[in-house]
């Protein structure tokens, strides 16, 4: 078997922006990887406002949502009236997808995605669902020129205390009752829906990277202070929005095969005394090569830059 050690394309996190950082001296301070990722994921946006005015408004990531007048309603479906409070948070970057845990996996399937958003309203702390007839829409800002074969999917939440690397199972959407999207301009992405919880833009993977084939490699990984077993690691495709968990990790190596061979990152982070550890290195994977990755201590907010600017 074919060794690779990672020299080329490697980037220790303890590097940032020509900036060195030394961490060494920063006291232990995490138990678990979900708590460190905390620290550095996307916030939710909350507004309050009344649900016969409709609104308008932006989180955190610039993703906008119109909601037209008198659109909720209770369980039973009574339409609301007064005062609603709103909870949104979208992901469109890849850090922001990793970091929350809102994975892009359809049954254990790879999707491209073109935005994730979730949406939750309330009155009185009681949820409440969009009211027959209504919609509301979302529009999400993309980077480049918005891939118009895109579907609708929504996420059926998963047992956290079971599923530890995704908190949510992606399905598309039945029919064009439920919601449609459009892109009204080149770089925007807007979701019409009558749904409520976690939405997203999406396509499987082999039908936006038709050549590319699964291949079976391994990361051999190292740091200066040791390994331990609370590690986690992804391939984020270079070239499309997917973000994908590499699940067989013990005793510091990591399995894969069904990541494509084309260009994407692993994304390394694990928890060794306490402390943050990462380590991000560009490849094409190969079968049958090992790929070493030494990973530094770092920070999740200095992970969370490194993905996004990578």
């Amino acid at each position: 078997m074919k060794i690779q050690l990672s020299c080329l394309g490697f980037i220790t996190l303890s590097v940032i922006s020509g900036c060195t950082k030394n961490y060494s001296n920063a006291p232990a301070q995490y138990t678990d990887l979900q708590s460190a990722l905390s620290k550095a994921a996307t916030k939710v946006t909350t507004v309050s406002f009344d649900a016969g005015s409709g609104s308008s408004f932006a989180d955190s990531s610039g993703t906008r949502y119109i909601i037209p007048p008198n659109a909720f309603a209770t369980n039973n479906g009574q339409v609301v009236t007064g005062k609603v409070t709103v909870s949104a948070i979208s992901f469109l970057k890849r850090s922001d997808v990793l970091f929350s845990k809102a994975l892009t996996v359809s049954n254990g399937q790879p999707l491209a995605s073109a935005g994730e958003f979730y949406f939750k309203v309330t009155q009185n702390g009681a949820d409440l669902k969009i009211a027959d007839g209504q919609m509301y829409s979302v529009k999400m800002p993309q980077t480049g020129p918005c891939d118009t074969s895109m579907q609708l999917y929504f996420g059926t939440l998963l047992d956290t205390n079971v599923n530890k690397t995704s908190i949510v199972n992606w399905q598309p959407a039945s029919g064009t009752s439920m919601g449609f999207i459009t892109n009204p301009a080149p770089d925007t992405t807007v979701v019409t829906t009558n749904q409520t919880g976690y939405v997203n833009s999406d396509q499987p993977l082999p039908k936006k990277l038709p050549k590319g084939i699964y291949q079976s490699f391994t990361l051999r990984l190292t740091s200066v202070d040791g390994m331990s077993n609370i590690v986690s690691a992804y391939a984020i495709y270079d070239s499309v929005n997917v973000v994908w968990p590499m699940l067989n990790v013990k005793d510091g190596y990591v399995t894969e095969d069904h990541v494509l061979n084309v260009p994407c990152r692993f994304v390394v982070f694990a928890i060794i005394k306490g402390n943050f550890y990462a380590a991000v290195t560009k490849q094409v994977p190969m079968t049958g090569i090992i790929y070493g990755v030494d990973v530094a201590r770092t920070t999740p907010s200095a992970l969370k830059a490194l993905i996004d600017n990578y």
